[in-house]
């Protein structure tokens, strides 16, 4: 889900899924998104994601470009979903949203992703996040391991009801703000010297 340019990794997970396939032939990715937000167009990525496609096109699905409302017919349709961003992503707002469809996530170890994320808890983080291989045994994992995934998926939601939720955010800004209380006029003895 998202962007499609190469730092998503995209290109990845369509070698892995060639792999995949060898051992469990009735597995389906779905690739949601486009070059940018709200664009049909597609760039040389995107038409090289499609030619990497089509040796296996019966098992890839492009959506392209897709609003937000229907977002949640994919997540929920899923059994898990992989994140392969290879920069140092601060956090991809994804992983979120499929906590909240309660399905475990397959992502890299890059920026903030283990930081939600806990290997083997509430899914799987791939340190060698450059080889399709580590995607593939991660993909084969969730698929062979039913179980397993559909407890980090239930441990997914129980964090967006406990932890990850507009209150919870806003009750740690809030404790955020009594720190750095100002009202009192002071503005310089409560705030830490740089």
């Amino acid at each position: 889900m998202g962007r499609l340019v190469p730092k998503k990794g995209c290109h990845l997970l369509i070698t892995a899924m060639k792999k995949v396939l060898q051992q469990q032939p009735r597995t389906a990715l779905v690739i949601v998104g486009s070059k940018w937000f709200g664009n049909f167009n597609e760039n040389g990525y995107v038409k090289m994601l499609r030619e990497q496609a089509k040796p296996i096109s019966e098992h890839i699905y492009f959506t392209s470009f897709l609003p937000v409302y229907e977002l949640p017919d994919y997540y929920t349709m899923s059994d898990v979903l992989i994140c392969a961003s290879q920069w140092e992503e601060p956090l991809a707002r994804v992983q979120y949203e499929a906590m909240t469809a309660g399905i475990p996530i397959i992502t890299t170890g890059r920026g903030g992703n283990p930081e939600i994320i806990k290997h083997g808890q509430n899914g799987l983080v791939i340190s060698q996040y450059e080889h399709p291989n580590a995607f593939a045994a991660c993909m084969l994992y969730m698929i062979k391991n039913r179980g397993k995934r559909e407890m980090m998926g239930i441990t997914n939601r129980g964090l967006i009801e406990n932890c990850f939720n507009f209150e919870q955010y806003a009750l740690r800004i809030a404790e955020v703000y009594k720190r750095f209380d100002l009202s009192e006029g002071d503005t310089h003895s409560k705030v830490p010297a740089s």
